[in-house]
């Protein structure tokens, strides 16, 4: 695998990351058994980079990504996203104020049952809400 400088983080990611959105089940049903398999055979190719956001199943794919990675979270970048709030399952606005950034850091720190976020970016963000 090849491996990139992650900005200026010191840290490398992998030149092909893993993109997340299906496995919140948006495009129909999922098997959660092939889904694991398939991250642990990105991880065990060499992929470190996993795509995700809190909009992918309502924070679903975050879920089953922390259960998939278990003990390897550590040895991996998850890229998230936030800045679509839901009401009751359906898309309500845009929102990419602070107070919003801060909430979703909290969400997906536990749906990724991990402690460090270590790259969050506004999806969808509107300009006169910097985060």
């Amino acid at each position: 695998m090849e491996y990139k400088a992650f900005g200026q983080t010191g840290m490398q990611v992998s030149a092909i990351g893993f993109g997340c959105w299906e496995m919140g089940g948006g495009y129909g049903s999922i098997e959660e058994t092939e889904v694991i398999e398939a991250i642990h055979r990105a991880l065990d190719l060499g992929i470190n980079c996993f795509d995700t956001a809190e909009a992918y199943g309502m924070g679903r794919s975050e879920e089953l990504l922390a259960r998939a990675l278990g003990n390897r979270r550590k040895d991996v970048i998850v890229v998230s996203k936030f800045g679509i709030n839901y009401d009751n399952e359906r898309l309500k606005k845009r929102d990419s104020r602070r107070s919003m950034a801060h909430a979703a850091i909290d969400r997906r720190l536990k749906a990724l049952e991990h402690r460090l976020c270590r790259c969050l970016s506004g999806a969808l963000a509107r300009p006169y809400h910097p985060v």
